[in-house]
């Protein structure tokens, strides 16, 4: 019955699906599949974690406006140039490389399909998990959901526009650091010098000479991939535009190829390296974002992984602890073995 309404679903709907959409489907196809081997709720009340924390990030868009949390349109451009020896990579890296939409490069399907993972594959990766082993879906959503909740105290905590938007507004528009201006939604140039991001100096020929958001572009070049528009469209209108920091993106990215390395087999091992720097270029090329909010996100990861980790560590320790203090435990067995002659 499951396959049945999943594929009615495909067939008059397409792939035009949100990530709420993707999680129903990914917990009631579990359901399903272990319906006589798991209890039915077990699915859902695992995988709450993942429904709330889609709810928090809806949530996000509107508080850090109702705290008055100003919101970062220079610092970021600003660290960005360090980085980049007086060169902002976004910009130069659009320059050098972005082509106008009607003769996109053939490798841009490659960080299209890069930036969409983003929604799919901690999704896909979570049910696996759950399929195979319960603890190590335990461990992978206790990692991921303090990776998500740090970002979103981030997002809360310190708004900022990406790259994108940075290259739409003058300096003057956004002095009293707002999070919606209306600047965002205009690509009318500027005049060279007056927006936070400089004009591209000599983009390729059709190319818009500001920064665009081009991340996901590639992915539509493949016939019949056009049909996911619709789940793009409503994931990035739905997103919060001033969520740069840090980069949820790269930190998952990171956190996806750490958690498997030990997992998985050695001829697997170069693609999951390859990811979070393949992601890193897609974020940064895309004008999606900085430079600065990608080493932020895997930072968030490595102090994350740390922090559950040591936690973990600490309970397995307790309970060992309390095993070989109970009677007939192996502390005892080894004590009585001491005291015989």
């Amino acid at each position: 019955m499951w396959c049945i309404a999943f594929v009615a679903w495909l067939v008059f709907d397409g792939l035009t699906f949100d990530r709420s959409t993707l999680v129903f489907w990914v917990v009631t196809g579990l359901v399903a599949f272990t319906l006589g081997t798991r209890p039915w709720w077990q699915a859902p009340l695992d995988w709450t974690p993942f429904i709330l924390f889609f709810l928090a990030y809806d949530y996000t868009r509107g508080v850090a406006s109702r705290l008055g949390m100003p919101t970062h349109w220079e610092l970021p451009a600003r660290i960005d140039r360090v980085l980049g020896f007086g060169q902002v990579p976004t910009v130069w890296l659009q320059e050098h490389l972005a082509e106008p939409s009607d003769r996109i490069p053939w490798w841009e399907f490659l960080t299209g399909a890069t930036y969409v993972s983003f929604f799919v594959v901690p999704l896909l990766l979570g049910g696996v998990l759950w399929w195979r082993s319960r603890t190590d879906f335990a461990s992978y959503m206790a990692r991921f959901g303090l990776i998500s909740a740090i970002a979103l105290m981030g997002y809360v905590l310190v708004p900022a526009a990406p790259p994108w938007a940075a290259a739409r507004c003058t300096h003057a528009e956004v002095v009293d650091h707002p999070s919606n201006p209306a600047c965002m939604y205009d690509s009318t140039p500027r005049h060279p010098g007056d927006t936070i991001l400089p004009a591209l100096t000599s983009p390729r020929e059709g190319f818009s000479p500001i920064v665009k958001r081009i991340s996901p572009r590639g992915w539509f070049q493949v016939p019949g991939l056009h049909m996911t528009s619709g789940f793009m469209k409503s994931g990035i209108n739905a997103s919060n535009r001033v969520a740069a920091i840090p980069s949820l993106h790269a930190a998952t990215s990171l956190f996806i190829a750490i958690f498997l390395w030990p997992r998985v087999r050695r001829r697997w091992r170069l693609l999951l390296a390859a990811y979070p720097p393949a992601m890193a270029f897609t974020l940064v090329y895309g004008g999606d974002h900085y430079v600065v909010d990608i080493l932020l996100g895997w930072l968030v990861v490595v102090f994350a992984l740390w922090l559950v980790g040591g936690i973990e560590e600490r309970i397995d320790g307790r309970r060992i602890s309390e095993r070989m203090s109970r009677p007939g435990g192996r502390g005892m067995q080894v004590s009585r073995k001491v005291r015989t002659p």
